[in-house]
């Protein structure tokens, strides 16, 4: 595969991940309407998930 193809399909795999939906249910808000700890360790934990399948690891 020549430097540009490879070149386009990483743009596109990073361009699939970057509109990957991570979305979880919150573990509450603290009091300025910001998610808790929790919600965002949830979020990393889907980015993970995410990160894995586009990366095939």
């Amino acid at each position: 595969m020549s430097s540009s193809s490879n070149n386009a399909a990483s743009l596109l795999a990073y361009l699939n991940l970057a509109t990957t939906n991570i979305y979880v249910d919150w573990v509450g808000t603290r009091c300025d309407g910001h998610p808790t700890v929790a919600t965002h360790e949830r979020m990393g934990e889907r980015l993970v998930e995410e990160l894995a399948l586009h990366l095939s690891c």
